[in-house]
């Protein structure tokens, strides 16, 4: 008998025969169901093909054909931000999931949370999301902020939808790098006395130090020790708290209480300056709160006996420098200038000697090849040294 025929090929295919039967005058049209259950839930492309058999004389126009592409495709759009928590906090994320798909979404299908790639939740999201759509979902499962580290003072929170017919897996995770309430008190930088400062012997000294918060917490002040080591003897040692430090912040503190310069044989020979900071209950990292610096102290040389000589050095231009600097300079008659760039610690990192004319100068430094921080220049004259402070900013 007289057939017609519907064959779906592709991602869910499917052959459905309907006989055909009765009376259709001419020129008049009929609709015919021919199923209410085909199956597009899986992505991919479906090709129809409806014909009949050969029952009238212009098969032609027995055959007609349509193609539909359908993608099953949920996306994690975002975890929601979830501010600074404590170690040890239960946490409860939010997620926004978006129906990017082409049909509607109707299956449960499950979540997956992991901290630092351990501690694995699983919940099933049972809502029906339509086109377009986006639900937000908060896990009734809690995660526990993990202990953090110097090295890692964050987490790592991961989550994924996990559908099986989902067609585009290149949206089903996000990554969110969760802050961690922290104490962190560090000795930035000893500002004096460096390693390329010369007082002479028994001047009185302040030492002055850099102090850092790289904490989420403001600090009321911490104390702050000085040892003064010469040749293996604490020749002087002393403490001070700090003024308060808030979050990311530097401080520079200048002890009241000043030590004396010791006294050597001759001035090749060091002396020790340790500082260091009372341990902070809770302190992330107890490694940076000590520094400590060697420096010289001139026993026997004296401006007035060796005749004194009016030139000058003056600070670099501009301060902080990035890619360059300009360093002004003046001498009363033709010599020959002996410059030199130090770390902090000391070590050199450039020298030079720079013949000139009576009057004033100025050198011009390239600083694109120095990383950002603190730098001491000097210039050496006729016996006489003048050490500054440059700062690297990039």
């Amino acid at each position: 008998g007289d057939v017609l025929t519907l064959e779906i090929t592709g991602a869910n295919p499917r052959t459905i025969q309907y006989p055909l039967s009765g009376r259709l005058e001419g020129l008049q049209s009929d609709t015919i169901l021919l199923a209410t259950d085909l199956d597009f839930t899986n992505s991919g492309v479906y090709d129809i093909v409806a014909y009949t058999n050969a029952i009238d004389s212009i098969p032609a126009n027995d055959t007609d054909r349509v193609s539909y592409t359908q993608t099953v495709d949920v996306a994690l759009a975002e975890i929601l931000p979830l501010g600074f928590k404590n170690v040890g906090d239960t946490v409860y994320p939010m997620v926004k999931i978006v129906n990017t798909g082409t049909i509607p979404v109707y299956s449960p299908f499950d979540l997956i949370l992991n901290v630092n790639g351990i501690d694995t939740i699983i919940e099933t999201l049972t809502d029906s999301i339509d086109v377009g759509d986006t639900v937000t979902y908060l896990f009734t499962q809690g995660f526990i902020v993990p202990q953090i580290t110097a090295m890692q003072p964050y987490y790592f929170l991961n989550i994924q939808t996990d559908m099986a017919c989902d067609g585009v897996a290149t949206n089903d995770k996000k990554q969110y790098l969760g802050d961690v309430n922290f104490k962190d008190l560090s000795i930035y930088d000893i500002n004096n006395p460096t390693s390329t400062s010369y007082f002479k012997a028994n001047d009185s000294v302040n030492v002055e130090v850099y102090i850092y918060n790289s904490g989420t917490f403001d600090s009321e002040g911490v104390k702050i020790y000085v040892e003064v080591d010469s040749a293996g003897v604490i020749i002087a040692n002393f403490s001070e708290t700090s003024e308060a430090i808030a979050s990311k912040a530097t401080v520079l503190h200048t002890f009241a209480t000043k030590y004396r310069v010791p006294e050597f044989l001759d001035d090749t020979m060091s002396y020790d300056i340790r500082v260091y900071l009372e341990a902070t209950e809770g302190d992330l990292d107890l490694t940076n709160d000590t520094m400590g610096t060697s420096t010289y102290a001139l026993n026997d040389v004296n401006i007035d006996e060796l005749g004194h000589v009016n030139w000058s050095m003056e600070q670099n231009i501009p301060n902080p420098a990035s890619a360059a600097t300009r360093i002004p300079y003046s001498i009363p008659q033709e010599g020959v200038i002996h410059f030199t760039l130090t770390t902090i610690t000391g070590q050199v990192l450039h020298s030079q000697d720079i013949p000139s004319a009576a009057g004033s100068h100025s050198l011009e430094f390239d600083t694109q090849h120095l990383a950002g921080g603190i730098y001491y220049y000097s210039m050496e004259y006729q016996g006489q040294r003048i050490v500054k402070k440059m700062t690297i900013q990039k």
